[in-house]
């Protein structure tokens, strides 16, 4: 409801000064600038959509110990391994400093999934008969 809205505009001009944001639930995942989204008639799909990128180099995703996402997680970010995946479970929050390094807060844990030295191969797929593996 807030995208393309002088709102939003305002929030994002006060953001660049001064104002610290905060969210909970989906006002946790519009954060970053790719958004997990579900699809109800999908369980555990992974699905993204453009959020309002006050934190550009993390997909966050949220209840995440809570509602098993770590799959859903794992997804976007091997999608997308420029980025960093951070699952924030409830009643937890991370404290995002300007450069994107943070605190965990609160009763719970945060989960981070790092895929920027992933290396995949198709030859060295567990699909090819006889495929060697090295570490």
């Amino acid at each position: 409801a807030l995208k393309m809205t002088k709102a939003l505009e305002l929030i994002r001009a006060r953001h660049a000064v001064d104002l610290h944001l905060a969210g909970t639930s989906a006002g946790t995942a519009v954060m970053s600038e790719v958004m997990l989204t579900g699809n109800p008639g999908v369980p555990d799909s992974t699905q993204t959509t453009a959020g309002f990128g006050f934190v550009k180099k993390m997909i966050l995703d949220q209840h995440f110990l809570k509602r098993n996402r770590q799959a859903r997680l794992q997804s976007a970010v091997l999608s997308q391994p420029e980025l960093v995946g951070v699952g924030i479970d409830e009643a937890t929050a991370i404290l995002v400093n300007e450069d994107e390094s943070f605190s965990v807060l609160g009763d719970s844990s945060v989960m981070i999934m790092d895929a920027r030295r992933n290396k995949t191969s198709v030859e060295n797929s567990l699909l090819n008969s006889g495929a060697n593996f090295k570490f």
